[in-house]
């Protein structure tokens, strides 16, 4: 398939990417994707489990293959709040995924009061 353009879009604090085909449509290719997920730090143990069942399930049944969860840890803000809070839970996901599944897990992400900030980056 041959990839016609590219759609830039501002969304929240930063802008995406997305490859379009000849429809104006996203590029249906699996690629490599780094998610960081920037969580509440007052959540506790099982509901941070819960949310993370949730966002795998959510990735697997878009397509998402090779999908690995990394905790890193809770870490301080370098001089600033988000939401009120000085610090956050770091939660790393890489994947391989189609972009249209990227934007529709990215969709549930904005609305999930849990995450305070998540950024996805392309691997190739």
């Amino acid at each position: 398939m041959a990839l016609f353009g590219c759609h830039k879009e501002k969304l929240g604090w930063f802008t995406a990417s997305f490859d379009l085909d000849s429809q104006g449509e996203l590029a249906s290719m699996p690629r490599a994707y780094e998610t960081m997920l920037i969580v509440r730090p007052d959540i506790s143990d099982e509901p941070l489990q819960q949310l993370l069942t949730e966002q795998e399930s959510l990735l697997r049944e878009n397509g998402a293959t090779g999908l690995e969860i990394t905790n890193r840890g809770k870490r301080r803000f370098a001089g600033f709040e988000m939401k009120k809070f000085k610090e956050g839970l770091y939660i790393q996901f890489n994947y391989e995924a189609e972009p249209r599944a990227v934007a529709t897990w990215e969709k549930n992400l904005r609305i999930n009061e849990s995450i305070l900030r998540y950024m996805t980056l392309r691997l190739d």
